[in-house]
């Protein structure tokens, strides 16, 4: 998918919509998010992209976008599993086969736990993003499942 941006505004309804019922400090991390960016960044163009579990599942991860971009915040909820599972993305426009592409990891070790990453000036990604989960850490030991759910929300490179 390519860098497809729209008003950050509409973006935001569907942060809010996909966090209805979200932890509170999750809620919080993404209100702050819109603030620092409406008021210091400029009110950018976004693009908000949802990812599934089974994406993650994938041998070799999903890729959702395959073009630069600034990621600003990633959302993960993981299943109601106590499998241990770990969430990462990468920077790279097809698959997670290169370790040096791997830009972020999140534990995913408690049944419905949620987390949330955001980078207030924007985080460079230069290829892509791609999402992937392994059963074990360090990187790729082994596909993992009963991994998380979730979107990131990002803006032109």
């Amino acid at each position: 998918m390519a860098v497809s941006l729209e008003d950050g505004n509409k973006v935001w309804q569907k942060v809010n919509k996909a966090l209805a019922g979200a932890n509170p400090g999750v809620v919080a991390a993404f209100r702050g998010l819109k603030e620092y960016i409406g008021q210091q960044g400029g009110n950018p163009q976004l693009q908000f992209i949802p990812f599934s579990e089974a994406q993650c599942d994938v041998s070799g991860g999903t890729a959702l976008l395959d073009g630069a971009c600034k990621l600003y915040g990633v959302y993960t909820k993981k299943e109601d599993s106590a499998t241990d599972n770990w969430f990462w993305l990468y920077d790279d426009a097809t698959n997670d086969g290169t370790a040096a592409d791997a830009m972020l990891c999140v534990p995913q070790l408690v049944a419905n736990a949620e987390a949330a990453a955001v980078f207030p000036a924007g985080f460079a990604l230069g290829t892509g993003i791609v999402v992937t989960q392994y059963a074990t850490d360090p990187l790729g030991a082994s596909d993992g499942s009963n991994g998380a759910a979730g979107f990131v929300v990002i803006g032109g490179a």
